[in-house]
């Protein structure tokens, strides 16, 4: 069970978050080989603070912002509904829930914002970022779950960053670790570590560093493209839809701050997948997932058709919507392969 003081009532929230968090992820890092809590937890939360308006649910929303990735990435940390609480705890767990008591309503509105940001598993991606965005008619559950689809979009958009170089020190330098092993126990690390079809494919299992490095690129390259995909035919028109449905801007979030989240989120899944598929553009992109029937807002203008317009659209389009010409070239994310002699041994 991991080992945490719960906050006092003369303790600062947030100061009391970041510094229970800094115990709990030391050592984590991102795929950059950076520390995860500078890198992505405070990221999200200073972007958070600068989005969401001044209300009685800020210091939440930004609690919320450092929080959302305790409960799936700490072992032994939980959150569960506090307006729906189960009947049996785990006494194995520590929960938010117990640890935020002293801050009171903001902090049963953080742990709400934090169990709705919380994939569990046992359900797909698409349902939990669904739930998210599926607002309640109205009242204070409708309300955080505006600011969740808020700190989600910021999650997205600094997860989908194809220019986040990733760092294979760790992998490569275990791998060497093997270098003496027999060819039997090369192809059980081989399927631990999920490059194992590639040495099959090469036809032995003897040490080939090339390969292995190779090997863990693609298949972390193709999860860049395969996220950026899901992100334009899925996740993005959800995040988008909530700003469009929301009308809360003001109330809630700066509507125009959050737009621009949602635009940089888009372009950059645009620029990996016209890397990865140069053939194909806007009329594809309108096919896949909610694209497809996607509901027209009289008077909104979503960000997918904004940013066609501006990419591929007519003059007579841009006049038309006040937009400017934009160019988005294709990022090839191999130009950030590295080889084994740029790790040194």
């Amino acid at each position: 069970m991991i080992n945490v003081r719960l906050m006092k009532k003369q303790d600062d929230l947030l100061d009391y978050s970041k510094d229970v968090l800094a115990v709990l992820f030391e050592g984590r890092t991102r795929h950059s080989g950076l520390p995860y809590m500078q890198e992505h937890l405070i990221k999200v939360a200073n972007i958070v603070d600068l989005v969401v308006s001044e209300s009685k649910y800020k210091r939440a929303a930004v609690a919320g912002a450092l929080w959302h990735d305790g409960p799936e990435d700490i072992e032994g940390l939980d959150v569960y509904d506090p307006f729906n609480p189960p009947r049996i705890l785990d006494p194995d767990q520590i929960y938010m829930n117990d640890l935020l008591g002293a801050a009171q309503e903001v902090g049963t509105y953080v742990c709400y914002l934090v169990h709705l940001l919380t994939d569990r598993g046992g359900f797909n991606y698409y349902d939990y970022v669904a739930n998210i965005c599926n607002l309640p008619k109205n009242g204070l559950e409708r309300d955080l779950h505006i600011l969740a689809a808020v700190i989600k979009a910021v999650d997205i958009r600094l997860n989908s960053d194809p220019n986040e170089k990733r760092s294979y020190v760790k992998s490569l330098k275990d791998y060497r670790n093997h270098k003496g092993d027999s060819l039997e126990e090369l192809a059980d690390y081989y399927k631990n570590t999920r490059v194992v079809d590639a040495f099959i494919a090469k036809g032995d299992y003897h040490y080939d560093e090339d390969l292995f490095l190779e090997t863990i690129q693609a298949r972390s390259e193709q999860r860049v493209i395969a996220r950026a995909i899901n992100n334009l035919a899925l996740y993005l028109p959800m995040l988008d839809y909530v700003l469009a449905s929301a009308d809360a801007n003001g109330k809630l979030f700066h509507a125009t701050l959050f737009r621009g989240i949602l635009r940089d989120a888009y372009k950059d899944s645009y620029k990996v997948f016209r890397g990865a598929h140069p053939d194909f553009d806007w009329p594809y992109i309108k096919m896949l997932g909610l694209n497809e029937r996607a509901p027209v807002i009289d008077g909104y203008l979503s960000v997918r058709k904004e940013l066609r317009i501006q990419t591929s659209g007519t003059d007579e389009e841009r006049v038309r919507y006040g937009l400017k010409k934009l160019v988005l070239p294709g990022i090839d994310i191999k130009q950030f392969r590295i080889k084994p002699q740029d790790i040194p041994e």
